[in-house]
């Protein structure tokens, strides 16, 4: 995991906002994947904030949508905001 990546969680009502801060790499994607299966299950929304993200790595990007592509449920109730959310919503192929 990327050094100075981090989670920030925040519950409210049938919603779960996780706001991310750092580098997001390999191993940032399956640390977020983890804490989805874990914690996402029981929320209507997932809301994850991409404001603080100082950087997405292609292999991060594309660590997450190849293992979030097996989970329906979830990524069906994914919503990214932030100026970072194109980088991490897209399941297309990423070049930086």
């Amino acid at each position: 995991m990327a050094q100075n990546f981090r989670v920030s969680i925040r519950k409210c009502r049938n919603r779960l906002y996780l706001s991310l801060w750092g580098d997001f790499d390999g191993s940032s994607a399956l640390e977020l994947l983890c804490l989805l299966q874990e914690k996402g299950r029981s929320y209507c929304q997932i809301v994850i904030e991409t404001d603080r993200l100082q950087r997405v790595h292609p292999f991060g990007h594309e660590s997450f949508h190849r293992r979030l592509h097996g989970y329906r449920d979830l990524r069906e109730r994914i919503c990214f905001t932030g100026s970072r959310r194109r980088l991490l919503e897209s399941e297309e192929a990423f070049y930086a």
